[in-house]
């Protein structure tokens, strides 16, 4: 039986399947609350989505694109969430929160720009060491001549392109966590619900010109997280540059342990 969502301009008739996509729900099915509505309601809105499982249709892709990395020579690992993730929280959107979802089979994933930036930051942070110093090497830090290798370099001298490409991580059919009430709904529920309160809302929305006193009432805003596993990938760039995607793996799952990536890192967006 087909689902028929009567948009402000028009009514978009899709078959049940295509409606059981949590990006669509999310994105652009806005006008079903008529444009008008409190945090009650979107956050029984979020709790739809989190009702919706993956389908079986994105078991057959998310093969389909493991097997497409192992023709690539990429180094492949499945990183658990630790508690939850918020990853595309500042995307633009229509309810003041975001998550990024696949388009065609509405389950979340991590750009590739995101797990880069996380491992960029934290060799920047603790790994890079003086060429001159040849211990410091043999225990695994980086010269900041295998740094621009590894990442590449805008301009200037050696400026090119980096040696491995971060792919972006799809999340791992069926690694939810256990049925566990309404919070968990089983391993093929990759949403979750999620909420911050703010306290002091009229301080915020001032930018500070309102006084934020002990009697303020606090705003929940609901919000919408992920849990469960996520295949991350680094493949070389060229064949030739193969033996830097493994190498490059490792600091990955580094960064991901105790950087995190996402919003809210350290607490939340720790992949182990």
């Amino acid at each position: 039986m087909a689902t028929v969502y009567h948009l402000q301009h028009g009514a978009i008739e899709l078959d049940d399947h295509a409606a059981r996509n949590a990006a669509f729900e999310l994105h652009h099915c806005f006008a079903e609350l008529g444009g008008n509505f409190d945090s009650e309601q979107i956050a029984e809105h979020f709790n739809g989505l989190c009702r919706i499982p993956a389908s079986s249709d994105y078991a057959f892709a998310y093969d389909r694109w493991r097997r497409a990395l192992a023709t690539m020579g990429a180094t492949c690992f499945e990183a658990t969430v630790d508690i939850r993730l918020l990853i595309g929280l500042s995307q633009p959107s229509l309810w003041e929160t975001n998550l990024y979802l696949n388009p065609v089979y509405g389950t979340p994933w991590i750009p590739g720009s995101s797990t880069k930036g996380s491992l960029r930051h934290y060799i920047e942070r603790y790994l890079i060491a003086d060429p001159a110093d040849a211990e410091a090497l043999k225990q695994g830090y980086l010269s900041a001549q295998a740094f621009q290798h590894l990442f590449g370099a805008a301009a200037g001298e050696g400026a090119g392109a980096g040696l491995v490409v971060l792919h972006d991580a799809w999340w791992v059919p069926a690694s939810a966590p256990p049925a566990l009430g309404l919070r968990h709904r089983g391993p093929d529920y990759p949403l979750v619900r999620e909420v911050t309160t703010p306290h002091h809302p009229e301080f915020l929305d001032t930018q500070g010109c309102a006084e934020a006193t002990p009697f303020d009432s606090p705003r929940p805003v609901p919000q919408l997280a992920t849990h469960g596993k996520f295949l991350v990938a680094v493949a070389p760039r060229l064949k030739a540059y193969r033996a830097w995607a493994p190498y490059a793996a490792e600091y990955l799952k580094l960064a991901l342990r105790f950087e995190g990536v996402g919003a809210r890192t350290p607490e939340y967006g720790q992949l182990r």
